[in-house]
């Protein structure tokens, strides 16, 4: 549900940065963030999850971090896209799986679970 939810929020994103373009009326929105981008980074929603509750920094830094130095996604659009994954992190804090949530972003494994009585 994080996943779908990030998605959605990076959907919108990239439709107002393609809307606000001179360009736009010439390009696809597919140029501010191509779909498999935004797919990768939209599945990674359980890493961003748990970097917010580390207290992580959302930065440019971060951002490269999970799109990859190869993403297309231009670096002016890095803090913009920060600010949108730290809001969208904050309003998930309180989500029952982010209290399950490994220092990596994992979900511990059944067993382990069980044993920790959760």
């Amino acid at each position: 549900m994080i996943r779908q939810d990030l998605g959605v929020r990076l959907l919108e994103w990239r439709r107002k940065q393609h809307e606000g373009s001179p360009l736009a009326a010439f390009l696809q929105e597919q140029v501010v963030m191509a779909d498999s981008v935004l797919l990768g980074l939209a599945d990674r929603a359980p890493r961003v999850l748990a970097r917010r509750l580390q207290n992580a920094y959302f930065n440019e830094r971060l951002v490269e971090m999970l799109l990859g130095a190869s993403s297309g996604v231009a670096v002016e659009l890095y803090t913009p896209l920060a600010a949108l994954l730290e809001a969208w992190a904050v309003s998930h804090t309180a989500d029952p799986v982010a209290k399950q949530l490994t220092f990596e972003g994992f979900l511990p494994r059944a067993g382990k679970r069980a044993q920790a009585g959760t």
